[in-house]
């Protein structure tokens, strides 16, 4: 879902503002309730400084490490087999490697497709 102001629109927002314009017409203008710009303003006046829109959802997982890497290649080449097997080898040793991490390990290694 994007996010209904961008931060171009805010700082479209915060100028209206600024010109005297009332916050119910431009949050209609901007398809908002007049709630979020009220905020919008209270943070603008409180800080000086306009609202800048954060990223959604889940960071991105760190890539894998050498270590990883090592165990999944070493598992892999002691028993070639495909993605879920291996990764439940691992599991089976100890090893706490996903089987999702396991698959980008072996694609970035031309093992899968």
């Amino acid at each position: 879902m994007k996010p209904k102001l961008t931060d171009k629109s805010i700082r479209y927002a915060i100028r209206q503002l600024e010109k005297g314009r009332g916050t119910k017409v431009v949050a209609e203008e901007l398809c908002v309730t007049q709630r979020h710009i009220q905020r919008l303003w209270a943070e603008y006046c409180k800080t000086g400084t306009i609202h800048v829109q954060g990223h959604a959802g889940r960071p991105a997982s760190p890539p894998p490490s050498e270590q990883e890497i090592i165990t999944v290649l070493d598992v892999h080449s002691k028993n070639p087999e495909g993605v879920v097997r291996t990764a439940k080898r691992l599991r089976k040793e100890g090893h706490n490697i996903s089987r999702n991490r396991t698959y980008h390990i072996m694609k970035s290694k031309g093992m899968v497709a």
